[in-house]
């Protein structure tokens, strides 16, 4: 096992399960600092304007093993107090700008079933990170995550975890990875 992949179990295994308005997991301080370093260097050196789209922009990426792995997924599925399945990881770095539209409220659901995203802010705001939501409407939000360096946010992707971004003006660089049943 790497020093990367004891580090992010250690962070997870400290973890708590926030139940509302649904399955999710909020970790500040997420990666080891020459991590998080090496991966806001890797998103700073991508093309954007090759990969520019209105509501966000996505850039693949390949990361470390320990991020796919079978060690932090079986962690996840036991701290979310699921089964674990067979699985593909997806990896992107994304984009946002305030020429953004970002995204309406949605669920990830069709897309995998687990998602993990870390911000790799240049600043660091109280509020513009990712909106939970308990219903499909712009009314019911329930908490906006901050948008903060190193913050880890996980959750479950299920009929009810709708959630989305506001517009708030802020740059927003982040990796996202996506866990996806076969």
């Amino acid at each position: 096992m790497t020093q990367l992949l004891e580090h992010i179990l250690l962070r997870v295994e400290d973890s708590i399960v926030i139940k509302k308005p649904w399955p999710h997991i909020k970790i500040p301080n997420f990666l080891p600092n020459a991590e998080y370093h090496h991966l806001l260097d890797e998103h700073n050196a991508v093309d954007w304007d090759a990969c520019w789209d209105p509501e966000s922009s996505w850039k693949s990426c390949e990361l470390d093993d320990a991020y796919a792995s079978r060690e932090l997924f079986n962690a996840l599925c036991n701290k979310f107090d699921i089964n674990t399945i067979e699985y593909k990881t997806s990896q992107k770095y994304k984009f946002d700008t305030p020429e953004h539209e970002l995204q309406v409220p949605h669920r990830d659901r069709d897309l995998s079933a687990m998602t993990m995203q870390i911000f790799l802010q240049p600043r660091c705001y109280p509020d513009g990170g990712t909106v939970l939501m308990s219903g499909s409407n712009v009314e019911s939000i329930v908490d906006e995550l901050p948008l903060e360096a190193n913050y880890c946010s996980i959750f479950l992707n299920t009929n009810q975890s709708w959630h989305m971004v506001k517009q708030r003006g802020y740059t927003r660089k982040s990796m996202v990875q996506r866990w996806i049943k076969v």
